[in-house]
Parts: structure tokens; sequence; C-alpha cells
């Protein structure tokens, strides 16, 4: 037979009713957690609309960059095919104060 001592002491081994009621404050309910979830779940929809905003705002970056380096890229070929041109025209203009025989200033 059980006797008091052997409740009082499986009542300090094992939770009591007021200790699971106590416990209860401190994990959730199924409930709960389906409605963390579908909050969770929103919170997710609402920055998955701001991050697709801004990898469109990212996008225009990148566009507005590869746009410009493409004109520097046309600015340096501009720039060598000037310089060949001059360095030939200052070539021919050698050339022609030889043949003439003209001494130009450094």
């Amino acid at each position: 037979m059980i006797t008091d001592t052997d409740i009082t002491k499986l009542k300090t081994v094992f939770a009591t009713k007021e200790d699971l009621k106590q416990m209860r404050e401190i994990f959730a309910t199924k409930e709960e957690l389906q409605e963390l979830r579908i909050d969770m779940n929103d919170g997710f929809h609402v920055l998955n609309e701001k991050m697709d905003g801004v990898l469109g705002r990212v996008d225009e970056v990148f566009n507005a960059v590869d746009f410009i380096a493409g004109k520097y890229r046309e600015r340096e070929q501009e720039d060598a095919v000037g310089a060949a041109v001059q360095a030939r025209h200052g070539r021919q203009i050698d050339a022609i104060a030889e043949y003439i025989e003209f001494e130009l200033p450094e």
C-alpha cells in the first residue's frame, strides 16, 4: 500500500498539477506556435517584397556602372587612336621639315 510518506516523496520527484500550471506560462501551446508561424510567414513575405525592391535598385546601379564602364572603354580607344594619329602626324611633319631643309624648334 502507498503511505503518506510515499505520496510526499512522489510529489518531490514528479511534477504536480500546480507545477504543470506554472510551467504552462513558460511553454507555448500548439495554437500559439501556429500563430507565431503565421506571423513569421507574414513578416517574411514583407521582407521578400522589400528585398525585391532592393534587388531592383541594385540592378539599376549595376546597369549604370556598366554604362559608365562602356563609355570609359570607348574613350580609351578614342584616346589610343588619337595618340596614334598624332604620332603619325608628328613623323610626317618631321619628314616634310627634313625634305624642305627646315629646322623645327624643340
